[in-house]
């Protein structure tokens, strides 16, 4: 009798967690233990939380499997607990573009090396927007992925910029911050190397696209790197 509450009540649970991992960049998984698990290693969820939605899971296995399982007492409870972390759920808010980049930056470092460009479209996404709502921090910590980019696959930044000339003017203008400024010390050679890298993908790149327009960006980007200065913070 008390069976279809859990039911529905799981149903609901596992739709705002799925919301909350997809805003947080976490992958697909196979079933719910793991989803359960990368919120544990993220700090999405609490232990506390985890043990709770497991005793969720495991009533909602009982009440589809066998007829009449689940008491009133045990449907009230499971009611309740459910209430509680929905709540619990909709109130961390949504992971901003810096954020989700941060979490899964080895993979997209990882695709931007691959450079294809249907599959960096959600990464490439929110790369603009981390970068439109920048500060000093955040300009610098993401500038590994527009230097990873250029290397490897320099149409992906052009496709960044594709729709905004004035937003590819503003980076270039703090190119130098973001590539060339050397934060730790002692990284002004391997800086140097970057730089000749970036020139070179970029030659590259212009020599072979057969498109006027992305031609022209990307002179425009080869020549800010090529008259970029490294810096050195003492």
């Amino acid at each position: 009798m008390y069976d279809l509450s859990v039911l529905e009540a799981f149903k609901v649970v596992e739709s705002t967690l799925q919301r909350l991992t997809e805003a947080y960049g976490i992958p697909p998984q196979k079933n719910f233990m793991n989803l359960l698990k990368e919120c544990g290693k993220r700090n999405l969820l609490d232990q506390v939380d985890i043990n709770l939605l497991n005793d969720i899971r495991g009533k909602r296995n009982a009440s589809a499997h066998y007829i009449d399982s689940i008491d009133k007492e045990t449907a009230n409870n499971i009611l309740h607990i459910s209430t509680i972390l929905i709540t619990k759920l909709e109130s961390i808010p949504n992971a901003d573009a810096f954020t989700w980049l941060m979490y899964n930056r080895n993979n997209v470092i990882n695709l931007f090396k691959e450079g294809n460009s249907k599959k960096c479209k959600e990464a490439i996404n929110k790369l603009r927007t981390a970068w439109n709502k920048r500060d000093g921090a955040v300009s610098g910590e993401i500038g590994i992925f527009f230097e990873t980019a250029l290397i490897n696959a320099p149409h992906l930044i052009i496709e960044l910029f594709d729709s905004n000339d004035q937003e590819l003017e503003n980076w270039l203008s703090q190119i130098d911050y973001q590539i060339f400024t050397d934060f730790i010390g002692g990284q002004t050679r391997l800086m140097q190397k970057t730089k000749n890298q970036i020139i070179q993908s970029l030659e590259t790149y212009i020599s072979h696209c057969d498109s006027q327009k992305n031609i022209n960006k990307a002179t425009r980007i080869l020549n800010a790197v090529k008259i970029a200065e490294i810096y050195e913070i003492d």
